[in-house]
């Protein structure tokens, strides 16, 4: 089965929502969001700092994030999404395909000017 990135909580000036200043309510709140993962995946959890920038200034982005196998129903909504996708590039591609034609059977068409004759 596919794994699915599910993110428990992200920390910056985006969410509206930070880390506390202090190193004691920091750790704190990190121990609540990994006792918030289910236990099966506690182990695959990851935090990720990135810098946002936003308004001329930079901020850390921090995000906590577990992996997990996806539901047969996640995975069903995925490929059909996957499906869909592919189904509108071919379309795509033939409506290029169709213009191209159009446009070879314009040039097809057009009245070819005559050669000047060169003097021998």
């Amino acid at each position: 089965m596919s794994m699915k990135t599910v993110t428990a909580i992200e920390y910056g000036s985006a969410t509206g929502d930070y880390l506390p200043h202090y190193l004691r309510n920091a750790i704190s709140a990190l121990n609540d969001v990994l006792l918030s993962i289910p236990e099966e995946y506690r182990d695959s959890a990851e935090i990720d700092f990135e810098p946002e920038y936003s308004h001329g200034e930079v901020f850390q982005l921090i995000t906590i994030s577990y992996q997990r196998q996806m539901t047969a129903e996640e995975l069903a909504a995925d490929t059909e999404g996957m499906r869909e996708h592919w189904l509108k590039q071919t379309n795509d591609a033939k409506d290029r395909i169709a213009f191209c034609e159009r446009q070879l059977t314009a040039l097809a068409n057009l009245p070819v000017a005559p050669t000047p004759a060169v003097a021998a």
